[in-house]
């Protein structure tokens, strides 16, 4: 039988749920054992939702009977059923069922009291024609084709009508993974004729239990496009929907909503705004309307979906949730502590002149122009409190100079520069490693920068004799998005360009926010929350934090960080600096949940008038989805009242208390323990 530990049963309970008796019994077998302390107070009073059960033999005999009837159907409806059938394919041979594999509206009647068929005709099968909007199956005896169609109710226990949200293209996870080309094809090339392959879709992991009612696009021309509904399970078409398009600007309303938990929505090539016309490739054509980014998988052709909360089923018993619930607990995740890994020579990024342009082939690092020189920018956002960037150098000019540190994108703070110079031997101009490293031409060299606690180590390793020299400082500046590289003088190839964190192993939480979860004006730094919380866990952390962060920066760093890690729980405050909505927060929580993540989305501290209504959004959230929240405003306020802010709990920055000092975390910290606990005791830490 799945164990269940106390707490989760508790969360269940809290959830309005009852336990089946099999969920009873599970607590004394797990008591039985030894391997679970269940507390008598937790399950004393269960006994009244019991009283009205079948005893166990009863129900095993129900249960038993019903599956074998199952059994029977499925081996029935297996053994009839023939396969996928395409309106174009071959007429089939075989008696048995076939499912259409393509619906439409295809001349269907004005008038709703019309008995005229309608729908996509199957030439292949008697001329039958399949509905959008039912689910239809066509049957062969002979030479007889029949078929059966029930209207699906898209209002039947689905999904919730008042969840709706938007989900922009680009803010979906990693949109590199989100092609598949034919082989050779590139946007940067002018063809006049597309790859039939192609395909756009939806990023699975921030729709979990979503349904998928609406995509709004952008078309070149007027025509017929293809929209391709793919089994998550094996990547087989489960059916097309051909959309006629009018205008440049569309939208699709879905007959039947998408479960996104079963299925891939995705798009054919046709006429959508990565097509080409004649022959101009779709960078040029994108440049000329302002809309292209210089990463190329960024130029889409949908702009969002609209998609709503599902309902669960009222099927789901109690012992389905605990063994659902189990398997998440237990599952293993394979994680990686790698966010961006580049091995192949990149022997294009060389420098011939002031004004050279540096060309690459990759979809992840983009082309820019930084402080003296030229250079590249890495787009991967990336916060983490303990991280490394480390590249590949090869000299071709024995005056090379080098820079490399962050760029700001999400605003304007945290800007870093550092440099190496290989004619002089310095580090920023100050730590001569002359002594310690060989320079010579055709020599390469591995550069490192790695952040921890807000110091800055830069190694550098001459690949040929192994020597190395290692700087270590306080930047004086913040190290915030993305990472930088080029050269200000020399030139030389770089190559094997890796992005990657500190950790050990799989962390068991990860903490995300603005300044307040980064700690920032909190000293000494390691004695903020999320320092305090991770060292009294005895669990390996991270932090990723940003200064001036709101929700759209968060959603950057979530898409990179957390299908890397997958921590057992994510622990986030965001919201001080405005941004947030309802819709914006239920995505961020579907998308970390998607990777198994537990949330804890947190109230925001005292701060200004604003902080109440901003506190109420997060807690409708936070209740409506059951979530652990760590009450901040409850922590630094005067008599824990949530209302009256105690300025003694924040650092005075001329005259602004924003940032929890370390007073102010050292409280944080004891109220995470109450408003936490499964944390705590999921880590034997309790």
């Amino acid at each position: 039988m799945p164990k269940i530990s106390k707490i989760n049963l508790r969360q269940l309970f809290a959830k309005g749920m009852k336990p089946s008796q099999e969920a009873f019994y599970n607590l004394f077998d797990s008591f039985w054992h030894k391997d679970d302390q269940i507390d008598i107070a937790a399950v004393k009073d269960l006994q009244l939702s019991l009283n009205s059960k079948l005893d166990n033999a009863a129900k095993d005999s129900l249960l038993d009977a019903f599956n074998d009837a199952l059994t029977d159907i499925h081996q029935a409806v297996e053994s009839e059923f023939k396969g996928i059938l395409n309106p174009t394919g071959m007429a089939p041979t075989e008696d048995g069922s076939y499912k259409p594999a393509v619906s439409s509206e295809l001349d269907k009647p004005t008038d709703p009291t019309s008995t005229l068929d309608w729908g996509t005709k199957y030439p292949n099968a008697g001329n039958l024609r399949s509905k959008q909007g039912y689910s239809t199956m066509f049957y062969k005896k002979g030479t007889v084709w029949t078929k059966s169609e029930t209207k699906i109710d898209v209002n039947s226990e689905k999904y919730d009508k008042t969840s709706a949200a938007v989900g922009n293209y680009p803010d979906f996870a990693n949109p590199n993974k989100m092609t598949l080309p034919n082989a050779g094809f590139t946007l940067e090339q002018g063809n006049n004729t597309l790859p039939a392959t192609l395909r756009y879709w939806q990023s699975p992991a921030l729709l979990k239990d979503r349904y998928i009612v609406k995509i709004r696009a952008k078309a070149t021309a007027i025509g017929n496009v293809n929209i391709f509904i793919h089994k998550k399970s094996d990547m087989s078409l489960d059916r097309t929907i051909q959309v006629n398009v009018t205008s440049q600007i569309f939208e699709y309303v879905f007959t039947e909503p998408i479960d996104s938990d079963l299925y891939y929505v995705m798009f054919s090539s046709g006429i959508m705004y990565y097509a080409f016309n004649g022959g101009t490739p779709v960078k040029q054509m994108l440049v000329a309307t302002g809309e292209w980014s210089e990463n190329p998988t960024i130029a889409l052709c949908v702009e969002y979906f609209t998609y709503h909360s599902a309902i669960l089923p009222k099927t789901l018993t109690v012992a389905q949730r605990l063994d659902l619930l189990e398997s998440r607990e237990t599952k293993s995740f394979q994680w990686s502590n790698i966010m961006l890994d580049k091995t192949e020579l990149l022997s294009k990024i060389v420098k011939e002149s002031i004004n050279s342009v540096f060309t690459i082939d990759s979809g992840i690092i983009n082309i820019t122009s930084i402080g003296d020189g030229l250079g590249i920018v890495v787009a991967n956002n990336i916060y983490l409190n303990k991280r490394c960037f480390e590249f590949d150098v090869k000299l071709s000019d024995i005056n090379t100079k080098m820079y490399f540190g962050t760029k700001p994108t999400e605003n304007q703070v945290g800007s870093a520069t550092y440099s190496v110079d290989f004619s002089t031997k310095k580090i920023n101009n100050t730590f001569d490693f002359s002594t310690l490293i060989d320079v010579n031409i055709n020599d390469s060299y591995s550069i490192s920068m790695s952040y921890k606690i807000s110091e800055t180590t830069i190694r550098i390793r001459n690949k040929r004799t192994t020597q190395e020299a290692l700087y270590t400082f306080k930047p004086t500046t913040d190290e915030f998005d993305q990472y930088k590289v080029g050269f200000m003088s020399g030139g030389g190839s770089i190559s094997k360009m890796k992005i990657y964190s500190m950790a050990k192993e799989r962390p068991y939480i990860m903490f995300f926010g603005d300044s307040i979860m980064r700690g920032s004006n909190n000293n000494p730094l390691n004695k903020r929350f999320a320092d305090l919380c991770g060292t009294f866990l005895g669990k390996e952390y991270l932090i990723s934090g940003r200064a001036v962060g709101n929700i759209d920066g968060l959603m950057n760093r979530l898409a990179i960080e957390i299908p890397c890690f997958r921590p057992r729980y994510v622990c986030i405050t965001i919201g001080t600096n405005g941004g947030n909505t309802e819709a914006k927060l239920n995505a961020m929580i579907d998308f970390c949940e998607g990777y198994g993540c537990t949330v804890i989305l947190n109230h925001i501290p005292l701060y200004d008038s604003s902080t109440a209504a901003k506190n109420a959004m997060i807690a409708n959230v936070v209740n409506s989805r059951k979530l652990m929240s760590i009450r901040y405003d409850i922590a630094t306020s005067i008599g824990f009242d949530a209302t009256t802010k105690d300025n003694s709990c924040f650092s005075n920055e001329s005259g602004i208390f924003i940032h929890p000092n370390e007073k102010g975390n050292q409280q944080i910290f004891d109220r995470s323990k109450i408003d936490m606990e499964e944390v705590f005791i999921n880590a034997g830490a309790a």
